[in-house]
């Protein structure tokens, strides 16, 4: 048992580097965390194609036949823990590359938008969410046009 503390001493300099290190870690992960969100250009990317596309700021909507949420979040919080994305019947005709970040999906709408063709890159993107459990209300074709 080489190296052990052996005093009272010792063990309060080994707790305090401990710490000291703890301290160090929180740090840099927090650092981490925070230029992880400041340097996601994809976030503003999917906004500005949202605004050019007339995408709504996520809203509730509730007609005659059903309630949902509609449209992508403005806030980086509830656009990186989307679990739902709605944009059916919008006379999409391409989605941004930057939608590939939404990995959180539980629920995709991109129904109604027959101009609509994805890439290559977002065809995979779809087939893993959907291998995830994410229900996928799409056209029959769009994942072969």
């Amino acid at each position: 048992m080489k190296n052990l503390p052996t005093t009272k001493k010792d063990s309060a300099l080994v707790l305090k580097r401990a710490q000291n290190l703890l301290s160090i870690t929180d740090k840099i992960l927090a650092e981490k965390s925070t230029k992880e969100l400041v340097d996601n250009d994809w976030m503003k990317k999917l906004w500005e194609w949202a605004d050019e596309n007339n995408i709504p700021n996520y809203i509730w909507v509730k007609d005659m036949l059903s309630e949902y949420y509609n449209g992508i979040p403005r806030e980086i919080s509830k656009l990186t823990n989307l679990t739902e994305l709605c944009l059916f019947d919008n006379q999409l005709t391409e989605l941004p590359k930057e939608i590939g970040n939404l990995t959180n999906l539980t629920n995709l709408y991109l129904r109604d938008n027959p101009k609509l063709i994805l890439t290559k890159g977002q065809k995979e993107w779809v087939k893993k969410l959907e291998k995830k459990g994410c229900t996928l209300y799409i056209d029959d074709d769009l994942l072969t046009k």
